[in-house]
């Protein structure tokens, strides 16, 4: 397991990211096709 804010959370749950443990490190994903969106949530304006 690994600790992301709000904002990143979003990404792979909603974004299609997919994080995978390599090692003592993790890797981020991006979907095939990428499109970002402002989330809005705790913390942001």
């Amino acid at each position: 397991m690994g600790l992301v804010c709000y904002y990143h959370h979003r990404f792979v749950h909603e974004g299609g990211w997919q994080v995978i443990k390599s090692g003592r490190e993790f890797r981020f994903l991006p979907p095939e096709r990428v499109v970002m969106r402002r989330a809005g949530g705790p913390g942001l304006r």
